[in-house]
């Protein structure tokens, strides 16, 4: 008795969108695209693509003994480019815990929503919620961290009246000095 094969190969082509995607056949990891899976099986089977950045997308091939069956496809985008302007250009962008940079910020994210956060020593951070609805350009404008102060006392008994410097910038009070500074380590 000749045995003849009882199944097929399945060529996963490249193309821009599915490069990188992770392939599943009947709801299995084989690999990631583009690839050949040799020996599978004769017979329908449901191939789907999974891609960040990208709608998932399922499609049913037939693979027949001894033939190669070449698959195309491209996956359709789910993520929109976006900038972020903090009103601070020194205040830091933080995206869902994850830090972007400082004052301006814009990259593509999936659609869906953010916080976003913006962060700046002895402030108080501020935060808003992003929705990305649709593929189209966002823009997003941030508030800015606000300010936290205490209250500085300085006196001094001999001599009675110095100057009174803080971070190196002289200040136009001398003592005994009493001004509210921005809360945080000062020289």
């Amino acid at each position: 008795i000749e045995l003849r094969p009882a199944f097929g190969a399945l060529k996963v082509l490249s193309s821009p969108s599915l490069d990188g995607a992770t392939i599943y056949i009947d709801k299995t990891q084989v690999g990631k695209a583009p690839m050949t899976i040799e020996r599978l099986a004769s017979g329908e089977h449901k191939v789907g693509f999974v891609k960040a950045m990208y709608k998932s997308y399922e499609t049913t091939v037939t693979i027949s003994d001894e033939q190669t069956f070449e698959l195309s496809a491209d996956l359709q985008p789910n993520f929109a480019p976006i900038t972020l302007t903090a009103a601070d250009n020194e205040c830091e962008i933080w995206i869902n815990d994850q830090n972007k940079g400082k004052g301006r910020w814009s990259g593509n994210l999936e659609i869906g929503s953010y916080n976003v956060v913006c962060k700046k020593v002895g402030h108080r951070n501020s935060q808003r919620t992003v929705d990305i609805l649709s593929t189209h350009a966002n823009e997003f404008d941030l508030p800015a961290p606000l300010p936290i102060y205490g209250r500085l006392k300085v006196e001094c008994n001999d001599p009675i009246i110095a100057d009174v410097t803080i971070d190196g910038v002289k200040q136009s009070e001398q003592t005994p000095f009493d001004k509210m500074v921005l809360v945080g380590e000062h020289k």
